[in-house]
């Protein structure tokens, strides 16, 4: 359902995906590369998956790595003349459920 809501947002605002696309591409903002996009919502993210790991950094390496994963994949989906919400959908569940087990799991040694 979050994978349908997110390539929904992204199709219906897919202009405003390429001017962001090609501001950045063109700025040379390596800082805005580094940092992410939002790095707000890096923050929230990682606040988030503290839950499960005791160490800030790696819980603001990971949102940076699911947000980038969400980041390429809604990219490949405004930039696509093809429908594959399904694949897309099922890339996006499956890659964020790996990525939440593996830090639950991490976090919690009784579930080893």
């Amino acid at each position: 359902a979050g994978g349908d809501v997110f390539l929904k947002y992204w199709w219906e605002h897919r202009e405003i995906v390429f001017g962001l696309a090609d501001h950045f591409s063109h700025s040379g903002q390596i800082q805005g590369l580094r940092e992410g996009f939002n790095p707000e919502l890096v923050d929230y993210l990682a606040s988030f998956l503290e839950n499960w790991t005791s160490a800030r950094e790696e819980a603001v390496l990971v949102a940076h790595g699911l947000l980038g994963m969400w980041f390429r994949i809604g990219l490949r989906h405004v930039y696509e003349k093809k429908n594959r919400n399904g694949l897309y959908r099922g890339v996006l569940f499956r890659m964020t459920s790996a990525v939440l087990k593996e830090l639950m799991m991490k976090g919690n040694p009784s579930h080893a």
